[in-house]
Formats: C-alpha cells, sequence, structure tokens
C-alpha cells in the first residue's frame, strides 16, 4: 500500500472552483441561452402579469429588498465561478425533463390540464434560475439565495392564481368587513352591482364603498407569504415550524386586511382627502404586518434552548 505521501493530492477548492474544470463555459452558456429561449413566453408572460397588477409588483418589490438584506447581512462576496457540479447538472436535467413532459402530445386543452401544464413549467424555470446561480456565483451563494429561488417559484405560483383567487378573496374580505361593522352596531350590507361592469359593494349607514381588487387583501396575502417563506428557509425552520409560521402569514394577512377596511370605512366620513387616506391607511397596516411577520419568524426559536448551567 502506497504512503499518504505517495498518495496523489486531493485538489484544493480553487483547483475545483476552475471554470476550466468540466464543461467549457461557451457550451453552459449556449445551454443557458437556449432555455431562456425556450421559457421567453413564461418570462414575458410574468413582466405583463406583475407589470399590470400593483398587488403582484409591491410583493414581488417586498420580496427582492428582503432577500438583498439577507445576503448583506452576512456580506457575501460575490464573484463569477462559472463552474457546474452535480447539484447544477441535476437541476438542468430535472428542469428540461420537466419541458419535454410539457411538450408531450397530451390533451393540455382539457380542463384542469392547462393549469397543470402552465405549473410544470413554472417550477421548470424556478429549477434553471436555481442552476444558473449555481452555476455563475457557486455553491454557497447558491444555498444562500435557495429561499429566495423557491420564494420567487412560489410568486410565479401566485401570479398564476391572481385571476382565480380575485373574487372569492373580494367576497371573504367583504363579508368580514361586513360581519364587524354589524358587530360594532353597524347598519351594513353587501351585494353584487353593475356600475357598469361588476362590483362588489358594501354599503355601511347608506354610504356605498367598492370593494375593488386592490382590496381583496391579495397583495398583502402574497408579501406576507413571499417574506415567510424567504425567512423560514434562511433560518433553516423544520417542516413543521415551516406549516406553522405560513398560517401565521395568512391569518395575519386576512387580519390586518379586515382591519384596513374597517379603518377607512370609519375615516371616510371624518376626512376631505379620502384618496390620501386610504394610501395612508393602506401602507400602514401592509408594512404593520410585513414587519410582525419579519421580527416573528426572523427570530423564530432564538432563547429557546439555553446551554446547561446557565440561568
Amino acid at each position: 500500500m502506497p504512503e499518504p505521501a505517495d498518495q496523489p493530492a486531493k485538489p484544493d477548492n480553487a483547483a475545483q472552483m476552475s471554470p476550466t474544470g468540466n464543461v467549457d463555459w461557451t457550451i453552459m452558456l449556449a445551454t443557458y441561452f437556449g432555455a431562456m429561449l425556450i421559457f421567453y413566453p413564461l418570462i414575458r408572460w410574468l413582466f405583463r402579469a406583475t407589470e399590470s397588477s400593483e398587488q403582484l409588483l409591491h410583493a414581488l418589490i417586498v420580496l427582492g429588498a428582503a432577500g438583498m438584506f439577507l445576503m448583506l447581512e452576512k456580506r457575501r462576496r460575490l464573484s463569477l465561478v462559472l463552474t457546474h457540479d452535480r447539484r447544477s447538472v441535476g437541476l438542468l436535467a430535472a428542469s428540461f425533463s420537466i419541458v419535454a413532459v410539457c411538450l408531450l402530445p397530451l390533451n393540455w386543452e382539457a380542463p384542469g390540464y392547462g393549469f397543470a401544464q402552465a405549473a410544470l413549467l413554472l417550477i421548470a424555470f424556478g429549477m434553471t434560475l436555481a442552476a444558473l446561480v449555481h452555476y455563475t456565483l457557486g455553491a454557497k451563494v447558491a444555498r444562500a439565495a435557495r429561499g429566495f429561488i423557491v420564494a420567487f417559484t412560489c410568486f410565479m405560483f401566485l401570479a398564476l392564481a391572481l385571476p382565480i383567487l380575485d373574487w372569492p378573496m373580494r367576497a371573504i374580505a367583504g363579508r368580514w368587513s361586513m360581519n364587524l361593522l354589524g358587530f360594532l352596531g353597524y347598519g351594513t350590507q353587501l351585494q353584487l352591482a353593475n356600475i357598469p361592469s361588476p362590483e362588489l359593494v358594501l354599503t355601511v349607514a347608506g354610504r356605498p364603498f367598492v370593494v375593488a381588487a386592490e382590496c381583496n387583501g391579495f397583495g398583502l396575502l402574497s408579501a406576507s407569504l413571499l417574506l415567510t417563506i424567504l425567512l423560514a428557509i434562511y433560518r433553516k425552520l423544520k417542516a413543521v415550524d415551516i406549516l406553522l409560521v405560513l398560517f401565521l402569514a395568512m391569518v395575519t394577512a386576512f387580519i390586518a386586511n379586515t382591519l384596513r377596511i374597517l379603518v377607512i370605512i370609519l375615516l371616510a366620513p371624518r376626512v376631505e382627502n379620502y384618496l390620501l387616506m386610504h394610501e395612508i391607511v393602506g401602507l400602514i397596516f401592509f408594512y404593520g404586518a410585513l414587519g410582525f411577520l419579519w421580527w416573528f419568524v426572523y427570530g423564530f426559536g432564538r432563547g429557546a434552548k439555553k446551554p446547561e448551567g446557565t440561568a
């Protein structure tokens, strides 16, 4: 048996991360460029959906700002690595496999199949983004960005679900507000009116308030869920704890949105500039709810365990 000194030395980290190691960078550049061409219709749809929805845009801004803060908190230095490993290759292979399934001659026009195809493509795109981060910035940064990639994939699902959830969430927000105002002694009525397009109208003491798309709470709900997912993965919470904080995020968003509507309705007869009051109250409850979730999820579990022998 050869002596340890006679055995070949293991490559150091610098050699392992060499961009000329495994695959020529031009081949990988062409691979990712081709992937972006494949996903171009999805990227265009996502851009238009976000641009046309203030709720989605705010949720994306919150996600981006939170992700950037967490990256800067650890003071990670970003540098090009341009090296593949098993994880990045596996993510690419899984992504292309899902795309291949979506290209099979199945009956995608059948009810439910179109949504399933879109969902598969969103997952595949998320995997491609994860592989791209892994390839360009390395495994260490990819692990740090894992929460952002997962949250961004969830953001795409929320953009897909927005047209489906709009009216049910309007109805929930309107009914919760009506019940709360009724409990406080106000005469309320919730009805669907054509003015000229269908709108949900909440009448309080004879004064009508339109429960518009911006009032359904989707923006606060989506931002709360994305922020919670990002922080939960960043803090490496257990699966049960993740479910707990996600439930808390949904409850917090629904309560904050209901209270926002309640405060706006109660203040409306007492202020001259209704639009300014509407925006101020909305911002207070929006960022108040997100601030509470950040405080709770970011510090979740800290201080629960103390070393033995301490007071």
